[in-house]
């Protein structure tokens, strides 16, 4: 096990889905020493968010892919920030995955072309998805 383990972590694996973090990072440097907080990106992305799934359901589809394009830049902010401060914490990783998981349920009940049984088995392959990037 430890073999196969090793040859993974070596092995250059890139995360497309992960498309924001150089620019996140670059913000989050010059926001290092500002009263902005983590948590306060947070909640601003999944108001974002929020705001990008009403624009989809009003039939405002481009407007709203480009809004979760910018709550995904949000998203790998909050993190950016608060690892470039040393704040990282289990509240943030918990409030992060929750507010996360919420708003992309929102996002699945709208999408117009799939019918409820397919938005369904959509979210739940997402939700797989999402936990083996998190957590693997």
């Amino acid at each position: 096990m430890t073999n196969l383990a090793s040859k993974y972590q070596s092995t250059k694996f890139v995360d497309i889905s992960d498309y924001t973090r150089p620019l996140a990072n670059f913000v989050a440097k010059k926001l290092r020493s500002t009263k902005i907080q983590p948590w306060q990106i947070n909640i601003l992305h999944f108001l974002v968010m929020l705001f990008a799934v009403w624009l989809i359901y009003k039939q405002q589809i481009i407007v709203g892919c480009i809004l979760i394009l910018v709550k995904n830049f949000l998203d790998a902010l909050d993190g950016s920030l608060a690892r470039v401060r040393g704040e990282q914490s289990n509240l943030g990783s918990l409030l992060d995955s929750n507010l996360d998981f919420v708003g992309n349920l929102f996002l699945f009940t709208v999408l117009p072309q799939l019918n409820t049984f397919n938005k369904v088995v959509s979210f739940l392959f997402f939700l797989i998805q999402s936990t083996i990037f998190q957590h693997y």
